[in-house]
């Protein structure tokens, strides 16, 4: 089992489900849209990945070592807060912030998707990065539990993680079907799609799926060949949800929150069965320019609104371009965008922090 975090099979999925938020946000009219499967053809569930991807890897990443509460938050803040003050400053020079200094505000402080209306304010991608936030401010308790209830505590957090789901989805359930969702549309919107709560489930759910991976759960007591048939069903279970999950609203008469955690199961344990099946994976997608994609995803999700903006001014619509040749001329300048990002700002920040300050400052550590 890799003991680090960085599993080449999950990081070119980063890429594809980056990419697909772009596509669903820019790219609607053009023929790859059209023929994605229904699973990266909606920008939510995409986001519900990212959030279950998150989940698992810092669970891993914190297996048999002394957790470092200090580090934990310097190695994340130098990770997402210098590319997301690039794009929210992108932003800020081509709007008119005349009345929106509370916009600004929660955006700054990545607090937006906890007040409504102001989840989508600004460089609407922002959102997820507003709950990831929430997320990180609770890993470092779940971290502790997960190493003081020991190697056996993967079964309890599997229960728990599906029963928060559960409750989370019934919840969100009957608010979407509730005269208050009626009287109250944006509010109850924002509540069921952007509230971090809503989306904590999809989190946990990776987390427990790290905490079985860690602990060795499928990886040593099966043959390769039954870990790729495993990885075979996560993917075939995943089309077949998306392709025909909205048909469960009808048969238990419900109205399920699609875009709000309903895939993180599938996800949990399409994620996994990647991570169990990394070796076999990572032989077809290993290419150092697939990995380095996977790298450079965040850039260009939190990227791609300000990139859009900037290019909408220089080949406005009215140009007598084609769909397909304007969608994929600026997605190829977003790649370019986001590589050098990644490259240029986001790795050697990255490496200064945990060379320079991480190592450079004594404070306590809890081993776990």
């Amino acid at each position: 089992m890799k003991e680090s975090a960085k599993l080449d099979s999950l990081t070119v999925f980063r890429f594809v489900a980056a990419a697909s938020v772009v596509i669903f946000h820019y790219g609607r009219d053009t023929a790859i849209y059209k023929a994605l499967p229904a699973v990266l053809a909606a920008g939510s569930i995409a986001v519900t990945f990212f959030f279950v991807l998150s989940g698992f890897v810092i669970s891993i990443s914190a297996h048999g070592r002394k957790f470092d509460l200090f580090g934990f938050y310097v190695n994340r803040f130098a990770r997402i807060f210098p590319v997301y003050i690039l794009a929210l400053l992108a932003i800020l020079f081509a709007v008119n912030l005349e009345g929106k200094g509370l916009d600004f505000f929660l955006s700054l402080t990545m607090m937006q998707s906890w007040f409504s209306p102001y989840p989508l304010t600004l460089n609407m991608p922002g959102w997820s990065v507003s709950v990831e936030i929430f997320f990180y401010i609770v890993a470092p308790a779940m971290i502790v539990l997960a190493g003081r209830w020991g190697g056996r505590s993967w079964l309890g957090w599997a229960s728990i993680s599906i029963i928060v789901w559960l409750v989370t989805q019934a919840v969100l359930s009957w608010v979407n079907k509730s005269q208050f969702h009626k009287d109250n549309f944006s509010f109850a919107n924002d509540l069921v799609n952007y509230f971090p709560v809503s989306h904590f489930c999809s989190f946990l759910l990776g987390f427990s799926a790290g905490v079985a991976y860690k602990n060795g759960v499928l990886l040593n007591g099966i043959t390769d060949r039954e870990k790729k048939l495993i990885f075979i069903l996560s993917v075939c279970l995943v089309v077949l949800l998306s392709k025909n999950g909205r048909r469960l609203n009808d048969f238990f008469g419900e109205s399920f929150a699609y875009g709000s955690s309903f895939y993180s199961v599938v996800f949990s344990f399409f994620i996994y069965s990647c991570a169990v099946s990394d070796k076999f994976i990572s032989k077809i997608i290993s290419a150092p320019a697939l990995v380095l994609l996977g790298e450079a995803s965040y850039s260009l999700y939190i990227m791609q609104m300000p990139i859009f903006m900037y290019f909408d001014m220089v080949f406005p619509k009215t140009l007598s371009w084609g769909v397909e040749y304007r969608f994929w001329l600026y997605f190829t300048i977003l790649l370019a965008v986001s590589i050098a990002l990644f490259v240029y700002v986001e790795r050697p920040l990255s490496l200064f922090v945990k060379r320079k300050i991480s190592v450079g400052i004594r404070r306590p550590v809890i081993q776990v």
